[in-house]
């Protein structure tokens, strides 16, 4: 939604006060809902990305037929929750987020502290979702992503930081790509940011003696996807998150069965 546009005639009834009814089939809907709802409606019908302007306020007031405030907090709900940014100062105002996961990460650690799921939990969802995945870019993804993927894995990194920059790459662009189901993605981008962070928080442990074998584990499924060999890479999969969850049992037993905090 261009600022230039906000005032443009819309096809939904303007709302006539911050009194005003909005029909809901379940309870009552704040003004400020109803705003933040018509919000992602127009981010979605324009094809708003990521770094994309929102109107002003007092713009988005007057196209929704709702109060100063009702927008205000209907942008602070969606700020919370990652779609959007607001940035400080006199050029400043909202923006459309990044849609990496890492934002929809901060959600699920809130769902995850309240249901009491821990780290060990998390590496088993990274063991379930990212074979599938992995599969399916192999049979379905686009030859320039799984040649991206082979790319990846040609280089040789030096320790430490650049080898653990190589290795979120790889994994980030596995969880980013599905064609059947980009709920999995997103949630393979969520529960591998939760991951890192976790590894960042306790230390990374990556032993010098590990790094070959990764590098080797990574290029061998790179080399299914590039082939086409979605059974393969499947399997190569499977074995490489089990030889991760054993390295992380090792590395991180005392911290694994922490229950997940919302930050």
């Amino acid at each position: 939604m261009p600022a230039e546009e906000a005032n443009k005639p819309t096809t939904r009834k303007p709302v006539r006060s911050e009194s005003s009814p909005v029909p809901s089939l379940r309870r009552p809907q704040k003004m400020s809902e109803y705003t933040a709802r018509q919000v992602v409606a127009d981010i979605v019908e324009s094809g708003l990305g990521a770094g994309d302007r929102l109107p002003a306020v007092a713009s988005m007031a007057e196209h929704y037929g709702v109060g100063y405030a009702s927008v205000r907090e209907a942008l602070r709900m969606l700020e919370s929750i990652g779609l959007i940014k607001v940035r400080p100062g006199p050029n400043g105002g909202p923006v459309v987020n990044d849609r990496d996961g890492a934002e929809f990460s901060s959600v699920i650690r809130l769902y995850c502290q309240i249901m009491g799921v821990t780290y060990r939990h998390i590496i088993g969802a990274r063991q379930a979702l990212e074979p599938i995945l992995v599969r399916e870019l192999a049979t379905d993804g686009a030859p320039e992503v799984r040649r991206a993927l082979l790319d990846i894995t040609s280089r040789n990194p030096e320790p430490g930081a650049i080898f653990r920059a190589q290795a979120h790459e790889f994994h980030d662009l596995i969880a980013s790509y599905s064609v059947a189901n980009p709920v999995l993605s997103l949630f393979a981008r969520a529960v591998c940011q939760i991951y890192r962070e976790f590894i960042r928080a306790e230390g990374p442990s990556t032993e010098p003696a590990d790094r070959p074998e990764i590098l080797a584990e990574h290029r061998a499924i790179a080399e299914a996807v590039a082939a086409g060999d979605g059974t393969r890479a499947e399997e190569l999969m499977v074995k490489h998150m089990a030889d991760l969850a054993e390295y992380v049992e090792t590395h991180y037993a005392m911290a694994l069965d922490s229950v997940i905090e919302w930050v």
